[in-house]
C-alpha cells in the first residue's frame, strides 16, 4: 500500500514561513477607505482597482503600504492631522487616475512619492501647512491632467519638479487640455524647479504667491495651449523668465503684481490668440 506523501520538514517550514507573504500580496477590487492607523496597518493590497482614500485623525504612518504599486482610480490622502510623511508609498511608480494630497497640516515632505514617474490624471498638493518642498517628485516627468500646488504656507520652492517636461497636451483632434496652477504659497520665492517644462497644454496660472520675485524657472517654455495668468504676486519684479515664450493660443493675463515695473520678458511673444 502506498503511504501518503509527507513533505520534508525543511519544505514544510518554508511553506509556513512564506504563507504570510502570500496572504498579503493581493489585488483589491473596488475602492478602499482607510480611516484609522489600525486599518492602514492591516492593508494587504499591491493594487487597488478603483480608488484608495486615507483619511483619519490617528493616522501617523503609511509604512504598511510599502507593497502598493498601482491605484486604478484616485488616491486621496487628506485630513490626516498627525501624518508627517508619505514614506510607505515608495513602490508606487505610476497613476492612471488622480492623486490628491490635501489638508495634512503636519506633512513636511512628499519623499515617499520618489518612484512616481508619470501621472495620467491630476496631481493636487494643497493646504499642507508644514510642507517645505516637493523634492519627492523629482522622478516625475509628465502629468497628463492638472497639476495644482496651492496654499502650502511653508513651501519655499518647487525644485522637486526639475524632471517635469509637460503638463497636459495639445492635440489636433482633441484640442488643448491640462492645467498647471501654482497659487497661494506665501513663502514661495521662485519657480526654478520648472526649468525643464516645455509644454503646458491648457492653462498656466501663477497667482497669489506673495514672496515670488521672478519666474525665471519658466525659461524653457515656448508655447501655451490656451491661457497664461500671472496675477497678485506682490513681490514679482520681472517676467524675464518668459523670454522664450512665442505663442499663447487664447489669452495672456498679467495683472495686480504690485512690484512689476515692466514686461520686457515678453519680447519674443508674437501670437496671443
Amino acid at each position: 500500500m502506498l503511504k501518503p506523501f509527507a513533505p520534508p520538514l525543511y519544505l514544510a517550514a518554508l511553506l509556513i514561513a512564506l504563507s504570510p507573504v502570500a496572504a498579503r500580496a493581493q489585488d483589491c477590487a473596488g475602492s478602499v477607505t482607510l480611516s484609522t492607523q489600525e486599518e492602514v496597518d492591516a492593508f494587504a493590497c499591491t493594487t487597488v482597482e478603483f480608488g484608495l482614500t486615507i483619511s483619519g485623525a490617528d493616522v501617523v504612518s503609511l509604512d504598511s503600504l510599502s507593497s502598493l504599486t498601482s491605484v486604478g482610480g484616485q488616491l486621496n490622502i487628506s485630513d490626516n492631522p498627525s501624518l508627517t510623511n508619505l514614506a510607505g508609498l515608495s513602490s508606487l511608480t505610476s497613476m492612471e487616475g488622480a492623486l490628491s494630497v490635501f489638508n495634512n497640516p503636519s506633512l513636511t515632505n512628499v519623499d515617499g512619492l520618489s518612484s512616481l514617474t508619470s501621472m495620467e490624471g491630476d496631481l493636487t498638493i494643497n493646504s499642507n501647512g508644514a510642507l517645505t518642498d516637493v523634492g519627492g517628485l523629482s522622478s516625475l516627468t509628465r502629468v497628463g491632467g492638472y497639476l495644482h500646488i496651492s496654499d502650502n504656507a511653508s513651501l519655499t520652492n518647487v525644485d522637486g519638479l526639475s524632471s517635469l517636461t509637460s503638463v497636459g497636451e495639445v492635440s489636433s483632434l482633441m484640442g488643448a487640455w491640462g492645467f498647471l496652477g501654482i497659487s497661494g504659497n506665501a513663502s514661495l520665492t521662485n519657480v526654478d524647479g520648472l526649468s525643464s517644462l516645455t509644454t503646458v497644454g491648457g492653462w498656466l496660472d501663477i497667482s497669489d504667491n506673495a514672496s515670488l520675485t521672478n519666474v525665471d524657472g519658466l525659461s524653457a517654455l515656448t508655447s501655451m495651449g490656451e491661457f497664461l495668468v500671472i496675477s497678485r504676486n506682490d513681490g514679482l519684479t520681472n517676467v524675464d523668465g518668459l523670454s522664450s515664450l512665442t505663442s499663447v493660443v487664447e489669452s495672456l493675463h498679467i495683472s495686480e503684481n504690485a512690484s512689476l515695473t515692466n514686461l520686457d520678458g515678453l519680447s519674443s511673444l508674437t501670437n496671443t490668440g
